[in-house]
């Protein structure tokens, strides 16, 4: 794919009036993973042969005038590898699991290909994705191709990055705490946390089994439709697709605090109020709005996600000891979560639903920063603010992050920051079962703030 990716609209328009064959873009995005991977360290397994048949075999599809109807012909996808894909390697980002193949495609994986999406290989992820950084021991460290010497985030950074690079131009990632928008967000991609539920997590290694997602990520926000009309076929909850305001009629909540937040870098402060600004001047209203205690719900959702996480990696086959040192701590921690602690922080989630969802009554969507920082440095442990204080890289990667996981909503994370600098996200939250509306808005809104529209080049 070219420096100036196309919209995915168009990518799939070239490939079904066959001005390009599916075998020359398959080709073409090949030769740029295997360019590029040594230095990203995206992709954990490439599937080339297959990719190659597939693409081929779509060809023939097109001269036979099988092509019409499929919204994601011959475009490359990504899957992160926790997410299984029939004959491939599914690590899980483990060492512990490097020999494990899977028989069988996840649903989400199948729904994509239905729609004639070809599958390019399977994309490096923090250990078990279970964290926030995608440094990996096993497979390597995912690089940043916005900001090389900087994380991607995690855990999906393997997907943020090669679709930053263009070596995908669709890729999914999974969101428990986050692990979708972060790395969107540090890698300047657009990534949507679907409604939990929506889409189908069968086939997934569970992180924690009340709040998995799986979603897509892709250049732009308008490039995110595509595939969730295909992942949402798979869905095991039903919801009333409910619709969203155009902008001029949208009434947009501000996280609060984050006007006047000193614990934020001047740049992604600056990103956001602009954008706010910009976004203000068409809408119906624009207002900062209450959240329930944000420090109660992050103590709730650690002890949910820690627990299960601990129960998922518990029994006689399990041998932790290999397992990488943040990610051995994390689950020992979820080890001594009393039942109590766990059972009153599934019951915390209706009591704050019902708070957040007062609030959607009187809005159509919250938004913030995804992240308070750019992309943090690979060594850096802390984060100091302009106030002098400080906090850790996980605390303040998913200070915005986590709401939207306990309640189940839907959320996109889109660039708004300068093309020359490091990426800045801005992240639009609505209540579930917006989904579809919700990514139309977005690439509305991106029209206005997202900042022009580049592929980075992969890190040597």
């Amino acid at each position: 794919m070219s420096a100036s990716s196309p919209p995915l609209s168009e990518l799939v328009e070239a490939t079904q009036d066959g001005r390009i064959s599916v075998r020359e873009l398959i080709s073409d995005t090949l030769r740029r993973i295997d360019a590029g991977n040594e230095g990203s360290r995206a992709f954990i397994s490439v599937t080339a042969d297959a990719a190659m048949r597939r693409a081929r075999a779509l060809d023939e599809a097109r001269a036979r005038g099988d092509a019409a109807g499929l919204p994601l012909f011959g475009v490359p996808v990504a899957i992160k590898d926790c997410i299984e894909v029939e004959g491939v390697p599914n690590t899980c980002g483990s060492g512990a699991r490097r020999d494990a193949t899977s028989s069988g495609s996840a649903p989400s994986v199948a729904a994509l290909e239905a729609a004639g999406a070809v599958v390019v290989g399977t994309t490096n992820l923090h250990e078990w994705a279970f964290g926030a950084t995608s440094q990996n021991e096993a497979f390597g460290h995912v690089v940043n191709p916005r900001g090389p010497g900087r994380i991607p985030g995690g855990s999906s950074g393997g997907s943020a990055a090669a679709v930053a690079t263009g070596a995908a131009a669709v890729a999914l990632g999974t969101d428990t705490g986050g692990s979708i928008r972060l790395p969107a967000s540090y890698c300047g991609v657009a990534g949507l946390k679907v409604t939990t539920g929506t889409v189908s997590t069968d086939g997934c290694f569970p992180l924690s089994w009340t709040m998995d997602s799986i979603g897509p990520m892709a250049p732009r926000a308008a490039d995110l439709l595509a595939p969730l009309e295909a992942l949402l076929a798979t869905g095991s909850r039903q919801f009333t697709d409910r619709s969203l305001p155009s902008l001029n009629r949208l009434r947009i909540g501000v996280w609060p605090g984050v006007r006047t937040e000193g614990r934020m870098d001047d740049v992604v402060q600056r990103c956001f109020l602009r954008s706010l600004d910009t976004l203000g001047r068409d809408a119906a209203a624009v207002a900062d709005v209450g959240l329930p205690d944000l420090d109660a719900i992050k103590a709730a959702q650690f002890g949910i996600i820690t627990s299960e996480a601990a129960a998922v990696h518990s029994g006689d086959h399990v041998d932790r000891s290999s397992y990488e040192a943040n990610v051995q701590e994390l689950l020992s921690l979820g080890d001594r979560v009393p039942a109590r602690d766990y059972v009153n922080g599934i019951r915390h989630r209706q009591v704050v639903w019902r708070a957040v969802s007062e609030v959607f009554a009187d809005f159509d969507v919250i938004v913030s920063p995804t992240t308070p920082c750019v992309a943090p440095l690979a060594d850096q442990s802390l984060i100091t603010w302009p106030d002098s204080s400080q906090e850790s890289v996980l605390d303040a990667s998913i200070r915005f992050l986590l709401l939207w996981n306990f309640v189940g909503a839907p959320c996109v994370s889109l660039p708004c920051g300068e093309p020359t600098d490091l990426p800045v996200g801005l992240q639009v939250a609505a209540p579930p079962g917006s989904d579809r509306s919700l990514v139309r808005l977005c690439s509305e809104i991106e029209q206005l703030v997202s900042p022009p529209l580049s592929v980075a080049n992969p890190p040597n």
